[in-house]
């Protein structure tokens, strides 16, 4: 069930049409009072169908995804006018759409979970596999950080900071591995995990840094992009010569600097062998601009 930002009064449920034999068709009902009333929309034929996901688009684009399965095979449906109409896309995930997470400000981008992630930028149309792993069971956005996903399944959770280009595999603490349902909470300072072991599980994901990062100054903008391999960290940038690089944890404390580098080859390395697992906060300076990213280490 999903209530869509356009409307609070609009609430969407997602299921089939019966339980009976060869009336059982892929079905979405919407209501427009708050749940007083329904309608019910079947979308596929009296045939094998099932509305197992729903996700709604950003605030202002009166979007709806609503996806299962039809005849076994995967299935995903778009409304633009908050559910008055259905269309089903060009193309699917090859099984059964378990989870679906549109993009906080682009309606046109959208992951599915069916096993695998799935993700598509021109509204559900095509889609293209993401190396996030298999035996997924959930997908969320961070909606505080466009940029950064979570997916969790068996094998636990998996966490994106680069718009789900890579994963980083997050397994430190999770006593059961078996992840049923991933979400963002508190304004997305914290990665919650719901297990089958009935337990929850939280990460924090944000440094407490409280100052905002200024903007690169012009013809000199800073980039960097860090990766993690057996506990060092690159740190790939280019602008002119960086001189300091810091990472933060969750609290705001810095926990490794590196100062007046003389190596003007990137990437620059840093040892990470004494961090825990957790999410941290790079920043890089040249004392003129600085720019910051995201860090998991494993």
């Amino acid at each position: 069930m999903v209530v869509h930002p356009d409307s609070l009064k609009t609430i969407i449920t997602g299921g089939q049409t019966s339980s009976v034999p060869y009336n059982n068709a892929f079905c979405v009902s919407v209501s427009r009072d708050r749940g007083e009333t329904w309608k019910r929309f079947p979308l596929s034929d009296p045939s094998t169908g099932f509305c197992e996901a729903l996700a709604c688009g950003p605030k202002g684009t009166q979007v709806i995804y609503a996806a299962g399965e039809i005849e076994d095979r995967g299935a995903v449906y778009r409304s633009s006018n908050l559910g008055i109409s259905w269309l089903r896309t060009a193309t699917a995930p090859s099984s059964n759409v378990a989870s679906l997470a549109v993009h906080p400000t682009d309606s046109r981008v959208v992951y599915a979970v069916a096993n695998r992630l799935y993700r598509s930028t021109d509204s559900g149309e095509t889609w293209t596999a993401c190396p996030a792993g298999s035996r997924l069971t959930g997908v969320r956005f961070n909606p505080h950080d466009p940029a950064m996903l979570a997916a969790g399944g068996d094998s636990g959770v998996v966490l994106s900071t680069d718009n789900g280009a890579s994963w980083a595999r997050l397994l430190a603490g999770l006593e059961d591995p078996r992840v049923s349902y991933v979400a963002f909470a508190d304004s997305g300072r914290w990665l919650v995990a719901a297990t089958a072991g009935r337990s929850c599980f939280a990460w924090p994901l944000l440094t407490g840094i409280g100052e905002r990062l200024p903007e690169p100054i012009a013809n000199n903008g800073l980039w960097l992009s860090p990766t993690v391999t057996s506990g060092m960290a690159y740190i790939s940038w280019r602008g002119l010569c960086p001189t300091d690089v810091s990472v933060f944890d969750c609290s705001g404390r810095r926990v490794h600097a590196k100062s007046t580098i003389s190596n003007l080859q990137s990437p620059i390395a840093l040892d990470l062998g004494g961090l825990s697992a957790g999410v941290y906060r790079v920043i890089l300076s040249d004392g003129h601009a600085r720019t910051s990213a995201t860090l998991v280490r494993p």
